[in-house]
């Protein structure tokens, strides 16, 4: 444990801290709305990631609050990290036995784990996902145990149930839990009852976990899992349709099988979002699977191949590849199944190799992973020096400080985690993002009932182009803003601007650097007349999008209500489902783009469209996500 813990701690510090969106989104928001009551007065405040179960961020947010230095926040999740160590270091002790003998093959599969780049990339970050990897792994490890008992059956299970209240997506190890159970009840290595009892555990902690939140959103949206699922509860306030990142998820059948290998490849977005290839599961389907059918010709009776802790965890390891492909394919959501995969891979280079080459063979592959990984990998979704600063740093103008307000967020970042750094008793609403919230039904009577409560107490919250002035506002981004929130009524005060200099390095005493993100707090003010022309060319938009989403539904998911616009007479709409972008210029035509792809798709004129002239939007999704 010292040596796991005190390697993974080195490794944290010298790759920095993570300021990647999600710190600045919700990481931060989500317990300081919980803890300060404000996910009562606050609407969609960092976008449809406010309604997470906030529990788990807790933690993380405890520590920056305390007002801690960055390396002290950064020693304190390594280490609590680390504690994978201990569950990792036990199912290598079931597979190989805790004989000195064979402590070199526990050591070297206990070194192949750790070298998952997925958890080495969230590794002593605001990620929750570490956690819920060590809660997975310490289940896992409990209930392959010789002679688990009722109690460690109860914990396992507590641990499971506890994973999936703080993410969901860990529901995928959870049920493939049960392909453990079930050889293990198959070998009479557990009973029936305990097997239940496990999974009554899981569900208690759940419940505890995630119950009260659940059941405020089930009051307040009428959706325990809001927005999640929505095509199922239908609560009014977002679209009945289900909302499912795609950016990972296989296209074919054949995807399911491809990833095995397309995980090693060098390039960004094939399991994750940067560069992470990993040469170890590709490794372990090719020696793994006849290892496997060796072991099964080798070893004699049924009863005894079921008791094997080797084949139990690759029948978990099976199980969770299947689930997670299919419900995210997001490889950070999958860090237990990639440490699995290192233990297997030792084991099968074990059963297939005579043990000179064996252990030539193990070390060549855990060299050829770690220096992949290590010199041109992405180690940080956003890497910063550590220093004695804050974490995050934020110079917020005393005004903001003093008086609460409710503030606008314009764009996909809702920049959530400002609302630490200004009055408590403020109020927060992401107008326009990545679901951007409508001037009719029960979103838009939201948003309207709090701006009422503010009268007079209103504010913007967006950034502007880098290179440009914050004050005075420029003319380009006041109309850029005012179409952005002309469906409420209002228009930007262009004289009251205040400057938010949010440090994304290390800060200085004296002085502001230059990769400050640009944010601007204006006043918001009551329109003084409507835009006859804005009015016309909204309502001759709006049926190019609508036509273009029916021929493509489900790419441009969900079906946004609101009609952004942008610089000039580009008006657009953001579709969460896949990331995508459609931008619509009665000069210039219809335009397909997405964050991760440099390139932009024309369709064709709005007249192609509407004449069915226009390029598939299906056809060029698929082209923009070439990487």
């Amino acid at each position: 444990m010292v040596a796991g813990a005190l390697t993974l701690w080195l490794w944290v510090m010298a790759v920095g801290r993570d300021l990647s969106w999600d710190v600045v989104n919700h990481h931060l928001y989500l317990p300081f709305s919980l803890l300060s009551g404000r996910y009562v007065s606050d609407f969609f405040g960092a976008g449809p990631q406010s309604y997470q179960n906030p529990v788990g961020y807790v933690p993380f947010y405890a520590l920056v609050a305390a007002g801690l230095p960055s390396w002290a926040i950064g020693a304190a999740l390594a280490l609590t990290h680390s504690l994978v160590v201990w569950p990792l270091y036990r199912l290598a002790a079931a597979m190989w036995g805790e004989e000195p003998v064979h402590a070199l093959w526990r050591g070297a599969a206990l070194a192949m784990a750790l070298s998952t780049p997925v958890f080495l990339l969230v590794l002593g970050t605001s990620s929750i996902d570490p956690i819920g990897a060590v809660l997975v792994l310490v289940s896992l490890a409990l209930v392959v145990q010789a002679s688990p008992s009722p109690w460690r059956m109860a914990v396992a299970g507590a641990g499971c149930g506890i994973a999936f209240a703080i993410k969901p997506t860990n529901s995928v190890f959870v049920l493939a839990m049960g392909a453990v159970l079930l050889l293990r009840c198959a070998a009479a290595q557990t009973r029936w009852r305990d097997a239940l009892l496990f999974y009554g555990a899981s569900l208690s902690a759940a419940l505890v976990t995630m119950g009260p939140w659940s059941v405020w959103l089930w009051k307040t949206f009428g959706n325990p899992v809001f927005p999640l699922f929505n095509e199922r509860f239908g609560s009014p306030f977002v679209p009945a349709e289900a909302i499912v990142a795609l950016r990972f998820l296989p296209d074919s059948p054949w995807d399911l099988v491809a990833r095995l290998w397309q995980i090693a490849d060098y390039r960004s977005h094939t399991y994750i979002e940067g560069f992470a290839p990993d040469l170890r599961l590709p490794a372990l389907v090719l020696i793994g699977v006849p290892a496997m059918v060796i072991a099964l010709v080798r070893r004699g009776t049924r009863a005894r191949l079921l008791q094997r802790a080797d084949l139990q965890l690759a029948a978990f390891a099976a199980v969770s590849y299947a689930l997670w492909m299919i419900s995210s394919g997001n490889g950070r959501y999958a860090i237990p199944l990639f440490m699995i995969v290192g233990l297997l891979l030792v084991r099968a280079v074990q059963v297939m190799l005579p043990r000179p080459i064996s252990r030539v063979f193990v070390l060549l592959i855990l060299v050829l992973q770690t220096a992949y990984f290590a010199s041109d990998g992405l180690h940080r979704l956003v890497a910063r020096p550590w220093s004695r600063e804050p974490y995050l740093v934020v110079h917020m103008p005393e005004r903001l400080v003093d008086e609460p307000v409710l503030h606008l967020t314009l764009g996909v970042q809702s920049f959530a985690a400002l609302a630490l750094y200004m009055h408590h008793d403020g109020a927060l609403i992401n107008l326009v993002g990545q679901m951007s919230l409508p001037a009719v039904g029960p979103s838009g009577e939201a948003v309207r009932t709090r701006l009422d409560q503010w009268r007079g107490r209103t504010r913007l919250l967006f950034t502007i182009p880098d290179g440009l002035d914050a004050t005075p506002l420029p003319e380009a981004v006041r109309r850029r803003v005012n179409r952005q929130i002309y469906r409420f009524g209002l228009r930007v005060n262009p004289s009251d601007c205040l400057l938010i200099p949010m440090l994304r390095a290390l800060a200085r005493e004296s002085a502001v650097k230059s990769d400050d993100v640009p944010i601007v707090s204006c006043a918001a003010v009551a329109r003084q007349r409507d835009d006859p022309m804005l009015d016309d060319n909204l309502g001759r938009v709006a049926p190019v999008f609508e036509r273009l989403e029916s021929q493509c539904r489900r790419i441009l998911s969900p079906q946004p209500a609101v009609t952004a616009v942008e610089f000039g007479d580009v008006w657009q709409r953001h579709y969460i489902n896949s990331d995508t972008k459609l931008s619509i210029s009665p000069e210039k035509g219809v335009f397909m783009s997405h964050f991760r792809s440099t390139s932009i798709v024309r369709l064709g004129s709005i007249d192609d469209v509407m004449a069915g002239r226009s390029e598939d939007p299906c056809k060029a999704w698929f082209q923009l996500r070439q990487p």
